[in-house]
């Protein structure tokens, strides 16, 4: 009650100073800010009505203008509160509130955020508390970046290699029907190739000077690439000084980082991206093996993020680390289910649990997507993708949860797009409609997956 009566006497205060109220910023913005964050209700809406009335009272447009504009009055008054003399606990839930209100425009404040966190961290890293608050910031900072239209880039990759390798097009033998037609025809002897900027004739002084010259200002193709922006420096930075937290003692702050890797993956260039990963490959593996369900979610989404982004640097990662890793932690679920009360049970073949907001069940999920992302835009290898297709296919049961039913399609036609003949033949042999002249008996199985696997051929076969 207290504090809310004081926020009631600061709309009125501001109220009667108008403009001149923004003198007292320096002193009012925190008591405010850290007011929201309060888990009591009616204090939190009061204070957000005390946020609005100042914002008017004042002539700002939004919040948002008002927070930006006084964003280093705002920061200071944060930082102080992160200080040994001075420590509040809830100092970094309003930093993480302030970086929420400003949105996209805080880009061009974020380089003073990530320093004081990482100051900060630096001085805090044996404070599970601060940690995770502090963390959760970066978080929020890399997630605004990735808003931003700005730092949106192109990203240079390969042609995908699905295409290459199992192209779809009608045309895809266009390049062997020219050569066949014109493979007997008597070779050109002229060399009409451009081979760029390089000497036609000898130097001499029949050579035009200009020619020189044009020759030394020609681009190199294979100079540097376009320097990087400021705001991908800075989630450069975050990235390269947050993965010493992936060992961190608490299971909360290893999830927040491996999120906060995976928000970064689509705003970085390969370039700046792949030394980190790279450095860290060997701890987002030992968290896929970790105790705590939600993180092997978190890294099963970072391998998601990246078999997304960058599928070429993920080929040998996917299928010689993850997919085996995967393959464990499925089996290790099978035996987790039988002495779990939530777990579907009645029915033939039912896997995970009634619940879409178990741990077993988002595990599930995680690895779901992340096979459909690694199929789709990792060069598949036919032994792994006959594995992944034979692992799978109890999700297409109809007695499991609808969500996950719904993953398992997506990630059979990824793999139909692949190999076609893999997927109808694992999910024929299934169902048994195979005939008897070939061995594949041992693929039947109990299930009832007539409903999903029909779906799945009939797509594929419109996509033909």
């Amino acid at each position: 009650m207290h504090s809310t009566l004081s926020l009631h006497l600061l709309s009125v205060t501001s109220g009667i100073l108008q403009s001149r109220f923004s003198t007292l910023f320096l002193r009012v913005l925190y008591p405010i800010l850290q007011s929201i964050v309060s888990a009591d209700t009616h204090l939190s809406s009061t204070a957000l009505a005390t946020l609005n009335y100042v914002t008017n009272s004042t002539s700002y447009a939004s919040p948002a203008n008002l927070l930006l504009s006084n964003f280093d009055y705002a920061l200071d008054a944060i930082s102080r509160r992160l200080t040994r003399r001075w420590l509040d606990i809830d100092a970094t839930k309003v930093l993480v509130l302030l970086v929420k209100l400003v949105g996209k425009d805080v880009v061009q404040k974020a380089g003073d955020v990530v320093e004081e966190c990482f100051d900060r961290l630096d001085e805090y890293h044996g404070y599970q508390v601060l940690v995770e608050g502090l963390v959760e910031v970066l978080g929020e900072v890399v997630k605004v970046v990735g808003e931003d239209e700005e730092a949106k880039i192109a990203r240079d990759v390969d042609e995908d290699p699905q295409k290459a390798n199992n192209p779809s097009d009608s045309d895809h033998f266009a390049d062997f029907f020219s050569w066949f037609e014109h493979r007997n025809d008597v070779p050109d002897e002229r060399d009409d190739t451009d081979y760029g900027p390089a000497p036609r004739k000898a130097w001499g002084e029949d050579n035009p000077e200009g020619d020189e010259e044009k020759s030394r200002d020609a681009p190199d193709p294979l100079g540097e690439r376009p320097p990087a922006t400021p705001t991908q420096l800075l989630t450069e930075q975050i990235v390269s000084r947050s993965i010493y937290f992936l060992t961190h003692s608490s299971p909360l702050i290893r999830a927040r980082i491996l999120t906060l890797l995976g928000s970064s993956v689509p705003v970085l260039p390969a370039s700046s991206l792949l030394p980190s990963i790279h450095q860290a490959w060997p701890f987002v593996l030992n968290r896929l093996n970790d105790s705590e369900g939600f993180v092997v979610s978190a890294a099963a989404g970072l391998v998601e993020s990246l078999a997304t982004n960058v599928g070429g640097f993920m080929f040998r990662r996917v299928w010689d680390d993850i997919w085996p890793r995967f393959r464990n932690l499925l089996a290790k679920l099978d035996v987790g289910e039988k002495s779990n009360a939530l777990a579907r049970r009645g029915f033939e073949g039912a896997i995970g649990t009634e619940s879409a907001y178990t741990h077993s069940h988002r595990l599930y999920r995680s690895i779901l997507r992340t096979m459909t992302a690694a199929v789709k835009n990792v060069q598949g290898q036919d032994t792994s993708l006959w594995e992944v297709a034979l692992a799978f296919r109890r999700f297409l049961n109809k007695w499991v949860h609808e969500e996950l039913q719904a993953h398992a399609k997506d990630l059979y036609l990824e793999i139909g797009h692949t190999n076609a003949d893999t997927v109808w033949l694992v999910l024929e042999g299934t169902r048994g409609r195979i005939g008897t002249g070939i061995n594949v008996l041992w693929l039947r199985e109990k299930w009832d997956v007539d409903d999903n696997a029909t779906d799945v051929l009939e797509k594929m076969s419109n996509a033909v």
